[in-house]
């Protein structure tokens, strides 16, 4: 059996599926996901509780969800499991993860990295963020067709979706938002407009008429990239006020790619079904993250 404390964002839920999906997979097993970590999370960090539910609106097959009740109590005993052992620094490096995954606990801060998974658990047990392709490239179609978004896209979303599919567009994610205005968010390197400038002459350089649609956290990030960014090519906004899923469909419809250090648009870019697609990331995604970082794939166009 496999339990998924699931935590984080669009992004980070989607990578810890795949993972938990892929190692479902090969060893044949139960997966089982907990909704009720992240609202202990928040609890103990006094912030409203949210039960993140965003996997509802993917292809996935039906997933089985561990009860409230047994929710909270698994959660609140492995976040100060968790907790501990990030205290004593048992949740770093590969000697550390395999240690610890041959007694069944896939617990992880390295997020960025992959580490290879050889032990024969009976039962598994994922918390952290697994942020690499490499965790479940063996069911690479797998996952591009169960994290495709199945709910309906609203009209005005379809009409852009139409659009998109007719020229060559391109995908220009920009997250300043909590990377700037939450102190904890400060490792994160904050893609600036010379990154952007770049990624636009690149893809410009490549392919003919591309229309860079500009995609960001919320409507006053995309006033304040109008009013204070300079690009010099045809550019759309998107200002749906869009939820996750609707604005992550619009992503991935998109050719090509200039992404942040997000992992909302590295799926974005990864469910994209172009086999030409330019895919420019930027070659800084944490400050000081030592560790080797497998986050990024081979395709990718480090600026």
């Amino acid at each position: 059996m496999i339990i998924v404390e699931l935590m984080g964002g669009m992004g980070n839920l989607m990578f810890q599926y795949a993972y938990g999906r892929a190692l479902s997979i090969k060893n044949n097993e139960k997966l089982i996901f907990n909704r009720q970590f992240m609202n202990v999370i928040c609890l103990y960090a006094f912030k409203r509780t949210n039960t993140n539910n965003a996997l509802r609106h993917f292809n996935t097959p039906k997933l089985k969800y561990m009860n409230v009740l047994n929710g909270y109590f698994s959660s609140i005993f492995y976040a100060l499991y968790f907790a501990i052992l990030r205290k004593n620094n048992f949740l770093s490096g590969a000697e550390n993860y395999n240690k610890l995954s041959k007694k069944g606990f896939f617990f992880t801060n390295d997020y960025l990295s992959f580490y290879e998974y050889s032990g024969s658990a009976r039962k598994k047990r994922l918390i952290g963020g697994f942020n690499s392709f490499q965790y479940f490239k063996d069911i690479e179609n797998i996952i591009r067709h169960e994290l495709k978004v199945i709910t309906a896209p609203s009209s005005e979303n379809l009409t852009v979706i139409n659009e998109i599919s007719q020229n060559n567009s391109v995908c220009v994610h920009l997250r300043r938002g909590d990377y700037i205005s939450n102190p904890k968010n400060e490792k994160f390197n904050v893609c600036d407009e010379s990154y952007y400038k770049k990624g636009m002459k690149y893809i410009a350089d490549k392919i003919k008429n591309p229309v860079f649609y500009i995609f960001s956290d919320n409507i006053k990030e995309i006033d304040y990239i109008k009013n204070n960014y300079k690009f010099n090519y045809n550019i759309q906004y998107i200002e749906l006020n869009n939820p996750d899923y609707e604005e992550l469909r619009l992503m991935y419809n998109c050719k090509h790619f200039i992404i942040s250090n997000s992992t909302f648009s590295w799926w974005g870019s990864f469910l994209s079904e172009n086999n030409e697609k330019i895919v420019i990331a930027p070659k800084e995604w944490v400050k000081n993250y030592y560790m080797k970082q497998d986050i990024y794939r081979e395709e990718m166009i480090l600026l």
